[in-house]
């Protein structure tokens, strides 16, 4: 069933909806505050969305749409992911790291290289492909056009580098580095704002939160709503939200309302997509490790591209809407990814993402980082997979994007900074 249809259902019952989403709410709020680090812990979003999917398959099962089994295998599914960022965030409490301090220098090489690869990819994608802001939709800008794809992944990898790296300028090092630091606040903010992305705002203030805990003298002291600072900056983000669907929407407001109301629901609207009418039965690929790792390694060229298998959520939305002339689709998260593939041992598959997410969230915020290169890469590591239970095809993907682009970025600013390293000192000598 089409997700927009069941908002009429919703609509029709909507006291019922709403009771159910009170009824979730303390729990979901108890886990947030027990595991996410701050409201820009982009672990509040997974929870956030959480609490949107069980108030949904609750719904859906209360109302007779979905089968008993549908809701027992998603609720087992999310307590074996719960259970698992609680076990791994008890292990690690009271773990405080000092504050981040890499070397000025190394952090402007990277930032200035990856300014360049991620202004240059971006130039080259919006010509190609025009301004994503207009467009019908943001996916697939590069579907076919037999290796063009590489620019999109650059874009998309270079931006992670550069958002922390550049963020880390402005906060660390900003009288030193004035001209830098303003061009990569300034390209950014234009970067964001026709990316067409509702989220694009939010994710830059993520970056930059988790960049203040990072450089912080003391993490353990972490604001959960980010100070005053952050309350302001949240409802920026909302309002940045807000804007973007007007434009998507032509300025018609009571269109803009439909689309609020509907990515509100739309957190599960894979669920709408998989459980009503038993939809998961059509859903093609039965080898677990292809569909896990496939895109991965067919963007490295170690399996051909035809092995692997269309993305689920593009998959379903073939099914609903057979005459789409555009991609799009709802993200597969673990409980519906998990049981096509596992069966009722997808319960362990999300115990699994539950454990890795939690690891990959300690050791970026609460471990020491020997050097600006371990901190770079705990945070793309978590800022790439921490939404793996959401969909782990797509985190793979962003990983996959982030691992080409450093390769033009992060291995030139290394070589620049060893040189500027070993000029440096031969002219202090030369001096005395």
């Amino acid at each position: 069933m089409s997700p927009l249809l069941y908002l009429v259902t919703i609509s029709d019952q909507l006291e019922t909806y709403l009771a159910l989403l009170l009824l979730f709410a303390p729990l979901h709020y108890w886990l947030a505050r027990r595991l996410a680090v701050n409201l820009f812990d982009p672990l509040f979003l997974v929870i956030l969305a959480d609490w949107f999917g069980f108030t949904l398959v609750s719904f859906m099962w209360i109302n007779g749409d979905i089968r008993a089994e549908h809701l027992q295998y998603y609720m087992a599914s999310q307590a074996a992911l719960y259970a698992a960022l609680l076990y791994v965030k008890r292990m690690n409490a009271g773990l405080c790291a000092p504050a981040f301090n890499p070397p000025y220098a190394l952090v402007n090489w990277v930032v200035f290289f990856a300014l360049l690869v991620h202004f240059s990819a971006t130039a080259v994608k919006w010509g190609l492909t025009g301004i994503p802001l207009f467009n019908a939709s943001r996916l697939g800008a590069f579907a076919g056009s037999g290796g063009l794809g590489i620019i999109e992944r650059f874009e998309t990898g270079a931006f992670f580098i550069l958002s922390f790296s550049g963020l880390l300028l402005w906060t660390k090092f900003r009288s030193r580095a004035t001209w830098m630091t303003l061009g990569v606040v300034v390209w950014l903010l234009v970067y964001i704002a026709f990316s067409g992305s509702k989220g694009a705002l939010l994710s830059i203030l993520q970056v930059y939160f988790l960049v203040r805990v990072l450089v912080s003298s003391d993490r353990s002291q972490t604001s959960f709503m980010g100070s005053r600072l952050g309350g302001i900056a949240f409802a920026a983000a909302a309002v940045f939200s807000f804007i973007v669907l007007a434009v998507q929407s032509q300025g018609d407001f009571e269109q803009v309302l439909v689309n609020l109301a509907f990515r509100l629901v739309s957190f599960g609207d894979i669920y709408i997509y998989a459980y009503v009418d038993d939809t998961m039965r059509y859903i093609q690929g039965d080898n677990p490790v292809v569909g896990l790792f496939g895109g991965a390694l067919s963007t490295f060229r170690v399996i051909p591209g035809d092995w692997i298998y269309k993305n689920m959520g593009l998959q379903f939305t073939e099914i609903i809407f057979p005459g789409l002339d555009y991609l799009a689709g709802p993200n597969p998260r673990h409980n519906v990814f998990g049981f096509h593939f596992f069966g009722w041992w997808g319960v362990v598959y999300s115990g699994l993402l539950g454990l890795a997410v939690g690891w990959l969230q300690a050791h970026v915020y609460q471990r020491a980082h020997r050097g600006f290169f371990a901190g770079l890469t705990a945070f793309l590591l978590y800022f790439s997979l921490v939404s793996v239970s959401g969909d782990f095809d797509y985190a793979l993907s962003t990983l996959s994007s982030i691992l080409l682009a450093s390769i033009l970025v992060l291995i030139p600013a290394h070589l620049f900074y060893l040189v500027g390293r070993s000029v440096r000192p031969s002219r202090d000598h030369a001096l005395r």
